[in-house]
């Protein structure tokens, strides 16, 4: 289990290494999955709503050189899903068997085989 964290003030988040390396959504939603959870989710630390457009304009302000587009986005949605619970009313929440708020402790015995 290994921490991320975007200022030394805010709490860290705990990612599930082996979890994230047994995906098989492949590196390119691995890698917008993490896009999602630093510049979107992280900041308020509220789920969001998955607006390809919307999303792809708030990451290029902060990481334009990721080239993020409304069609990459939406190519990559369906893969970008599996690292995330989709709520009933449709917004995105990071999934617990990838991403821990507390001491990095994730429950295993559920993880998927994407």
């Amino acid at each position: 289990m290994s921490s991320l964290s975007v200022t030394e003030e805010e709490q860290p988040i705990y990612l599930n290494t082996e979890a994230l390396l047994a995906n098989k959504s492949g590196a390119e939603a691995s890698g917008l999955a993490m896009d999602l959870l630093l510049i979107i989710y992280w900041p308020l630390k509220q789920a969001f709503i998955y607006d390809p457009e919307n999303l792809a304009a708030r990451m290029n302000v902060v990481a334009p050189g990721r080239g993020y587009s409304a069609s990459k986005l939406k190519k990559l949605k369906k893969k970008a899903s599996t690292f995330f619970t989709v709520l009933e009313d449709g917004r995105w929440a990071p999934s617990p068997i990838y991403f821990s708020l507390t001491d990095g402790n994730v429950d295993q015995s559920d993880q998927p085989s994407n």
